[in-house]
């Protein structure tokens, strides 16, 4: 496997640390439009907020490394309180 140049790095590293920015943004509009703005413009920024972040989370989501973590079965203690609370 050829390895990557110092150009292709460069560019991966600035497209990841946007998508992540993108992400950061967009929860933090939809979380904090309430505090900041009052009528539509709050809808909008929330709105707006949840579809940018919920677009670059599917994104980033697809990422392998991310990706073969979220696929990855949860350990048995994390579901053994929910199952004793069911009755299972």
């Amino acid at each position: 496997m050829k390895p990557k140049s110092l150009f292709a790095t460069l560019k991966s590293l600035v497209a990841d640390l946007l998508l992540w920015s993108f992400f950061a943004v967009g929860t933090a509009a939809s979380i904090g439009a309430d505090a900041v703005l009052d009528g539509p413009d709050k809808n909008v920024a929330t709105f707006a907020g949840a579809a940018v972040s919920l677009l670059t989370g599917t994104r980033i989501a697809k990422k392998p490394g991310i990706n073969a973590f979220l696929s990855k079965r949860p350990p048995r203690w994390a579901w053994s309180r929910w199952e004793r609370s069911e009755g299972w």
